[in-house]
């Protein structure tokens, strides 16, 4: 920390920080360290053009690559697209400069052939610069330039020109599909994720929906980024420790698990809600481990082993970049905060009627009761039932408009779905399946 305040008070000084530094004895490493501290800070400050200047102090080529792109990031979401390409140009030009540094260590390695672990790591920072790059592009809607960058990150033999065969390569597919939903076109990655006869590709499906989930991230989720990564920052450990556990035990434990098993165990295993549950549980679940990677090392690295799809590919986690927060999907999760609140205000007013029911032995659980709400809140009056019932684990919703605020629960009189313990008006309506409700039948007819 105290390295990072003199780092700081010598840029302040007008000196440049690398000769400053270095004369006073500090490691050439720890110098680029420190710099690429600075220049966030001055991002996080909106000094954008500052930490471009700063950045042209970095020697190495891996810091300069990924301070040219923190910075090209920086200059897409300030409208600044010219600037945005120099900075990507420069990041790009450091990437060929360790791509022409691996091949001249392969070409002088003895008998024994390359350090392959070396050559791994120079892969990885090669392939998180040039995916990073291809984000960029799309946001720029570069998508030509897009494209050559896939086709180099995803180590494909083939031409620009061969664009239609190469999409055949999954790694390209998939790249391709990324840059469309980031470029705004998601009706084109939809397209792109089925074949000629209307069919999902192999694992397109799960893409599609992960992208497309990506860009309504939550509020929560994009939050505890935000606080962990400013933890980090200011080596105060113990608030990642704070943050995550909070995180765990009250959005996800006492609320978000309980919501979720209903669809993960009982809607069509290709259905959108139940691909959607998925996705958000995989997106939450790579996020806590690259968060957790730096103070729960051993752990962290067995987790990202047994993840079978990898948000990076990479062989270690910690070869792995801490996720950062989105401004776009943060500023939509902002927006819809007020209707969130708005939910989960009512949903305590539900809770508390059902906890009288079961105080007076009236209904097991939840799922055996019915809640009807009377308002004159327009807030409330626009809430999707439906949803509703899932966050309160309850079988039906009905709300309805009023002069005044009154809500009551009841035990459910429809009957109980054999398969998912529902109670539903379908149950007992379908000749094939008189023990389910419609939308067992069809899952199970299916």
């Amino acid at each position: 920390m105290e390295s990072t305040i003199k780092a700081a008070e010598i840029v302040h000084a007008g000196k440049n920080i690398r000769a400053a530094l270095a004369e006073e004895g500090v490691e050439l490493k720890r110098v680029h360290f420190l710099i690429r501290q600075v220049i966030r800070q001055r991002l996080d400050k909106g000094r954008i053009a500052a930490a471009a200047e700063l950045a042209e102090q970095l020697g190495d080529p891996e810091d300069r690559a990924g301070a040219f792109l923190e910075i090209a990031k920086a200059q897409v979401e300030a409208g600044e697209k010219d600037a945005a390409r120099k900075s990507l140009a420069k990041a790009l030009a450091d990437a060929e400069r360790i791509a022409a540094y691996r091949a001249k260590q392969d070409a002088a390695a003895g008998p024994e052939g390359p350090d392959t672990r070396y050559r791994s790591r120079l892969d990885s920072v090669m392939s998180r610069t040039y995916w990073a790059a291809v984000s960029i592009r799309a946001k720029l809607r570069d998508l030509d330039a897009a494209r050559k960058l896939i086709l180099k990150a995803a180590n494909s033999k083939l031409k620009p020109a061969d664009w239609d065969r190469a999409l055949d390569e999954p790694e390209v597919r998939t790249g391709w599909s990324s840059a469309l939903v980031e470029a705004g076109r998601e009706a084109e990655a939809l397209k792109l994720a089925k074949g000629a006869d209307g069919k999902w590709r192999p694992k397109m499906r799960v893409l599609v929906a992960w992208l497309l989930a990506s860009r309504g991230q939550t509020k929560q989720i994009e939050q505890l980024i935000a606080d962990v990564t400013q933890s980090y920052e200011t080596f105060i450990f113990h608030k990642v420790f704070a943050h995550i556990y909070n995180f765990c035990t009250v959005e996800m434990s006492s609320i978000y698990m309980d919501v979720l098993k209903d669809r993960l165990y009982c809607d069509a295993a290709d259905s959108q809600s139940r691909r959607s549950a998925q996705t958000a549980m995989h997106k939450i679940l790579d996020t806590l481990i690259k968060l957790l990677a730096p103070v729960l090392v051993h752990t962290a690295e067995e987790a990202w082993a047994a993840m079978k799809h990898k948000s990076q590919d990479v062989e270690s986690v910690h070869f792995a970049l801490i996720p950062e927060t989105n401004p776009d999907d943060r500023s939509r999760a902002l927006s819809n905060e007020d209707g969130w609140k708005a939910m989960m205000d009512l949903r305590t007013h539900a809770l508390g009627k059902l906890e009288d029911l079961r105080k007076d032995q009236i209904i097991g659980s939840n799922q055996e009761a019915s809640v009807k709400i009377v308002t004159d809140n327009e807030d409330w009056l626009s809430i999707d039932t439906d949803m509703f019932a899932s966050l309160c684990i309850v079988s039906e919703v009905r709300i309805e408009k009023g002069d005044s605020f009154e809500i009551s629960a009841d035990k459910c009189k429809h009957n109980k779905c054999d398969r998912c313990w529902n109670y539903w008006p379908s149950v007992g309506t379908i000749e094939s399946h008189p023990d389910l409700c419609q939308r067992c039948a069809d899952v199970i007819s299916s």
